[in-house]
């Protein structure tokens, strides 16, 4: 899903009070200050560094004439071009320096701000602690305040901060809070940002209709407030949601009015995501053509602005598609761009993680310098004591995620363990079969052979042979039922469909039971593979609906929803909690479904169950259709 819109996080420079100097006089040598540093802050974003240094300048100024909110102001705005600039050591050194001077001033608004932002750059070099401790201290102060809104933008940034940390729920709820807040104090902007969030979230927790409604709401809100870009990141997602969901025709109606939107706006980045997007869609659709004209305007873009990260995806996307045309060099040749862009980008990353951990580094050698000094007084004994708290609970902590690591290696060892004791129960039913029936038919009828050999022809001789034909006759059907019970060869020569259709008739036959079967009749061409795993997963769900569901009525349908095989199987039985599906289990229990869920993500398919106590239980098979078989 896109990134949706995330909302400024600094406010524009103030015009301050006069105040007194040689250089520059009265409210005209203020007015220069400010002027510099409005400017500094408004080219932050687009040169970071030509704004550090005019922020300088205003900086010297204001210490020259003892203009304090000059200097609190010049702080502020250093901070977040270092910020931008990802030079988060000195921003730190900033940003601690501009809260001193707000604080000097009274300004609390001024120092929950860069509080806020004091916590941003600890997300951005992965110290959530601390983060989250700087958004705690700007919370209480905004609180203090009564800015509802600023309250709500600190909510906003740990909802970002506990995504990031793939705590989506946490998150959710961050987000949620922030909303509130922005809706009572009527932030139009804000509100629509704070929906496509929540949106993003909510789709990735696998609540489609939320997330749906959430993006829906922030497209209206941004259509409402003339925010073309806002409306343009809303189509975006959208479009991006309807793909996911299997809806070609309304993405394609919102990713190009997204791509209209960015182009009318000059948003080059939103052009090159949103025709990377649209290129999908149009593989889906099987328009080649279109699909790699939309892939060459998204490297095209991207190109142009230096974003790597789009390049990444498109060249990669188009080698794919190059690749099912059999234009094996074309290829290759985006192949190896792909390989390129992403050691570049591997690099780059890597290179800024270890700025960031010497960043960390420095930071928490001034801080632990500080903290010493401080501990030469009367307090230095609670200090240490509430020091080895902390490192008492982190050792706890460190405890815990190993115990966690250990439980998983242990689980995924159970399971390992679990498929290989499948695989031997079936090699020694199937052996235990051929001994117990069919050896022992056909050793009987050649005792009985060699009997007949000692015997003149007589009545007895003709009964002999009779029973003879008999058990071999026997020993053939037991061959052939356990052949179907393997491998039907009905699967192979006539294909899933009717396979499953006298997989149910022998189920009803068996265990007495009615099971009806239907399907649409519509092609459903698929590869040996998958047609195996659909069987053998119908047959373990007729089995656990005779053996465990208690069922008297069974009906298996068999439907064509766009380019995936649908098969339900729906049961009368005595239904079962779901809940329990994602609690832990003893040995055994659980184990068939989640191995039928396994094998299916595996071929990129998925399990639906939906069932309740008393009312029966229905499970869908989904699995994708070969690519042949998807239509214009």
């Amino acid at each position: 899903m896109t990134t949706p819109l995330r909302r400024k996080r600094q406010k524009n420079a103030k015009k301050s009070n006069p105040s007194s100097g040689r250089a520059a006089k009265g409210v005209r040598g203020r007015k220069k200050i400010d002027t510099l540093i409005a400017t500094a802050y408004n080219i932050r974003i687009s040169n970071p560094k030509q704004a550090i240094n005019i922020a300088k300048r205003g900086l010297t100024l204001s210490h020259r004439v003892k203009y304090k909110k000059g200097v609190a102001d010049s702080y502020n705005t250093l901070c977040s071009a270092c910020t931008i600039a990802a030079e988060y050591s000195q921003a730190k050194e900033y940003c601690r320096m501009a809260i001193e001077s707000y604080r000097e001033l009274g300004d609390v608004k001024g120092q929950a701000l860069n509080l806020l932002i004091c916590g941003i750059i600890n997300t951005e070099i992965g110290d959530y602690k601390n983060a989250l401790k700087y958004y705690l201290r700007a919370l209480k102060m905004f609180e203090k305040t009564g800015d509802k809104v600023g309250g709500a933008q600190v909510l906003l940034d740990m909802g970002v901060m506990s995504s990031r940390q793939h705590d989506l729920k946490q998150g959710t709820d961050y987000f949620l809070q922030a909303l509130k807040f922005f809706e009572s104090a009527n932030s139009h902007r804000d509100i629509a940002a704070t929906c496509l969030n929540i949106g993003a979230n909510y789709y990735e927790l696998g609540d489609r209709d939320r997330a749906h409604r959430h993006f829906l709401k922030g497209l209206r809100i941004f259509k409402k407030i003339k925010d073309k870009k806002g409306c343009a990141l809303c189509h975006q997602n959208i479009g991006e949601f309807h793909f996911r969901e299997g809806n070609n025709k309304k993405a394609l109606e919102h990713l190009s009015k997204a791509i209209e939107t960015f182009d009318e706006i000059g948003d080059k980045y939103g052009m090159a995501r949103t025709h990377l997007a649209l290129g999908n869609v149009y593989i889906k659709l099987h328009k080649s053509t279109d699909a790699l004209d939309s892939f060459d305007k998204s490297l095209e873009f991207s190109m142009e602005i230096g974003a790597k990260d789009v390049q990444i995806e498109a060249h990669e996307d188009i080698a794919v598609l190059f690749e099912k045309q059999k234009n094996y060099e074309k290829a290759l040749y985006h192949q190896k761009q792909y390989h390129k862009l992403t050691q570049e980008v591997f690099n780059a990353t890597k290179s800024k993680q270890i700025a960031a951990m010497r960043t960390r580094y420095e930071t928490e050698k001034k801080e632990k310098e500080a903290e010493v000094s401080h501990l030469k007084n009367i307090k230095l004994r609670d200090e240490i004591k509430k020091r080895k708290s902390v490192e008492k609970e982190l050792k706890k902590h460190r405890d815990h995620l190993e115990q966690l690591v250990e439980e998983r290696t242990a689980d995924l060892r159970s399971l390992a363990h679990e498929l290989s004791l499948v695989e031997e129960r079936q090699r020694r039913k199937v052996a235990t079969y051929l001994h117990d029936d069919i050896s022992q038919a056909l050793a009987l009828a050649t005792m009985k052979l060699h009997a007949l050999r000692e015997e003149e022809y007589s009545v007895e001789f003709e009964k002999t042979i009779e029973e003879i034909e008999n058990i071999v006759e026997q020993a053939n059907l037991r061959t052939r039922s356990l052949t179907f019970q393997i491998s039907p060869p009905i699967l192979y020569d006539m294909g899933l469909e009717p396979a499953l259709e006298w997989l149910t008739g022998q189920f009803s036959q068996k265990h007495g039971i009615e099971c009806a079967f239907a399907c649409d009749q519509k092609p459903k061409p698929m590869d040996n593979d998958t047609r195996v795993i659909l069987f053998q997963s119908v047959r373990e769900l007729l089995t656990n609906a005779t053996k465990h569901a208690q069922a008297s009525k069974i009906r298996v349908s068999v439907l064509r929803d766009d380019n995936v095989i649908r098969i339900e199987v729906n049961d009368n039985g005595i239904g079962f909690n779901q809940n329990t599906l994602n609690q832990k289990t003893t040995r055994n229990e659980g184990f068939g479904l989640f191995n039928l869920k396994e094998r299916l993500r595996h071929m990129r398919g998925k399990l639906e169950i939906s069932s309740k106590i008393g009312q029966g239980t229905s499970v869908a098979l989904v699995a994708p259709l070969e690519a042949s078989s998807q239509e214009y």
